[in-house]
């Protein structure tokens, strides 16, 4: 839980700082690519957080990770990390940035499952009904799962909305074995 914490309010942080300097979009970029970058390092969170490791030797790699690349407030803002002994949230905070950038533009990611594709028409309605309900932008993954039998289910990362076939027929088996049918 601490961590969420941390990560959170650093990633707050660092998105604010980027949308003084009005580069939002171009941090969200070099951290995708860090991101990239650094899942082919997986010793690289032992690395950084090692204490016989020198600051500056971990400044490097960042350095060589990001390429020169980097804006300046996103290397500043890594080595504040290392100074405060933060560096172990680095991944944490920098995996919660893109979704704490969408959250501040009223944007939700999340998934529509649905029994077969729907077409164009259709997933524009529901879209806008959902978008409706959750009062977001939304940015929608389809998936297909015949299992379902029909209708959809919507998922985000702690919201789900299930108004499938099979979700109703679950319900109605419920119903009838309290009432003894079944």
């Amino acid at each position: 839980m601490k961590s969420e914490v941390v990560s959170e309010r650093y990633g707050e942080a660092l998105l604010e700082v980027a949308e003084g300097h009005a580069l939002a979009e171009t941090v969200l970029a070099q951290i995708e690519r860090f991101l990239q970058a650094s899942a082919r390092l997986p010793d690289l969170p032992r690395f950084l957080e090692n204490p016989r490791i020198s600051e500056e030797k971990k400044e490097a790699l960042i350095g060589r990770i990001f390429e020169g690349e980097a804006q300046p407030i996103l290397i500043r803002f890594v080595h504040l990390l290392l100074r405060k002994g933060r560096i172990g949230y680095l991944r944490d905070i920098f995996a919660l940035y893109p979704k704490l950038h969408d959250r501040k533009r009223g944007i939700l990611k999340g998934t529509l499952t649905t029994a077969y594709p729907l077409e164009p028409e259709i997933l524009s309605q529901v879209k806008s009904k959902l978008e409706s309900q959750v009062r977001h932008t939304l940015e929608l993954t389809p998936i297909e799962d015949p299992d379902i039998l029909g209708g959809f289910i919507f998922s985000t990362g702690t919201l789900l909305i299930d108004a499938s076939v099979q979700k109703q027929l679950e319900d109605l088996e419920e119903k009838l074995k309290a009432v003894s049918l079944i």
